[in-house]
């Protein structure tokens, strides 16, 4: 999306990088504050608690289910790190590029068995944040509130990174 549009400006590079960590970095520590704050387990903890916990009176347990993302993570799991920082990114990336289109196809190496290349088109950075987040319910190593919660932490902390930014930036 930025690619080589920056080659010839190095402040605005070092603009948008910094912008971008430090939404991340700080997406990363509301996190972690809330992941320690409220302490909860992770889908393979609760699946394979046998006795029925839900207040629906279902019975989940399956105590020879797993997650697709090995070994699960031994950090709390709300909220979801990975969703808040993806948030706080595409925030950011969103107030560069003027709006939330884009025209992107990324590839990455699947590294399970059987080997492969995944590639994947996007056409807007909403849809990108969300599929990043989708990865780690898929993954079986967070629940779906979890990552709607750390979607909206790194939404608010990007836009707020965005918009308190430049107060600062000319004094570096």
């Amino acid at each position: 999306m930025v690619g080589n549009s920056l080659a010839g400006d190095v402040q605005k590079s070092a603009k948008l990088r910094a912008q971008l960590n430090y939404a991340m970095v700080n997406a990363a520590i509301v996190s972690w504050v809330t992941k320690w704050y409220y302490n909860a387990w992770r889908p393979e903890t609760a699946i394979h608690r046998t006795d029925i916990w839900l207040i629906s009176g279902h019975n989940v347990s399956d105590p020879n289910w797993r997650p697709l993302l090995t070994p699960t993570p031994v950090e709390q799991e709300y909220s979801s790190g990975h969703a808040s920082v993806g948030g706080a990114a595409a925030a950011v990336l969103k107030a560069f590029n003027g709006g939330d289109k884009i025209d992107v196809t990324i590839s990455s190496n699947v590294t399970q068995p059987p080997l492969h290349v995944i590639t994947r088109h996007f056409t807007n950075l909403s849809a990108a944040a969300q599929e990043n987040c989708d990865s780690r319910i898929y993954g079986g190593i967070h629940f779906t509130f979890a990552t709607y919660i750390g979607l909206k932490i790194g939404d608010q902390v990007g836009r707020d990174t965005v918009d308190n930014f430049d107060k600062l930036w000319n004094k570096f």
